[in-house]
């Protein structure tokens, strides 16, 4: 991500209504700005699951996320 991407992130998420449009808010984000991420939000009565997967086809192992 690009220096000033998280500051933004955070800004977008503190502005949300309640939790769960901040992290839906937060999983938009990381999709546009991180070609290789899947997010996804999951949210039901009783827990939030929150799935991230690197789509990338590299080898290097773990990949930074912020350089």
């Amino acid at each position: 991500m690009r220096r000033g991407s998280f500051a933004l992130l955070c800004h977008a998420a503190l502005g949300s209504r309640d939790g769960a449009q901040a992290l839906n808010r937060i999983a938009g984000f990381l999709r546009l700005v991180l070609d290789d991420l899947q997010c996804k939000i999951d949210i039901d009565p009783t827990r939030i699951r929150i799935r991230l997967a690197d789509t990338g086809t590299e080898t290097r192992s773990p990949r930074p996320m912020f350089v």
